[in-house]
């Protein structure tokens, strides 16, 4: 069932058109779009193609980051207190989204955002020790707690 939630979660963010904002030094591109319950900004900041790093938009505080690039980014944004470094999939899939021609398929840049939402849930774990460790609460409450019900419950849908 929870592939199933993740799916129609990826759709339904998918189905939000990328919104393509100025950046800060001229150079690169980025662009932000809602991603589960977050509004999440892309940004290549150095302006080379690469996804450089990704941030939460309320708090402006940069969640992922390119390897390599740790103290050039912290030009544009602080790094959020549980920041970690992108693998290269995560930079090379953000590349793609973030640089996804006009006439990329629907399928297509899913394809990209799923890459992304995988290689942030292997993550997940980890942050959310961090997270715990510094005193952060999970923004939906307890995540280990299933709010939706279980299966029986979504059988009649």
């Amino acid at each position: 069932m929870k592939q199933w939630t993740l799916l129609a979660a990826l759709l339904l963010a998918g189905c939000g058109g990328l919104e393509e904002r100025p950046t800060q030094n001229g150079k690169g591109k980025l662009a932000c779009d809602t991603w589960f319950i977050y509004e999440l900004c892309a940004q290549d900041y150095t302006g080379d193609g690469q996804f450089d790093l990704l941030y939460f938009d309320d708090t402006k505080e940069i969640l992922m980051y390119r390897p390599g690039t740790r103290e050039v980014v912290q030009e544009v944004l602080p790094l959020h207190v549980c920041a970690r470094e992108m693998g290269q999939t995560t930079v090379d899939a953000g590349s793609a989204w973030l640089y996804a021609p006009e006439d990329a398929s629907v399928f297509e840049i899913l394809g990209y955002k799923r890459q992304l939402a995988a290689d942030y849930l292997a993550a997940q774990d980890e942050v959310r020790e961090c997270n715990k460790q510094h005193g952060i609460e999970a923004p939906l409450g307890n995540p280990e707690e299933d709010d939706f019900g279980d299966d029986e419950d979504m059988a009649d849908f």
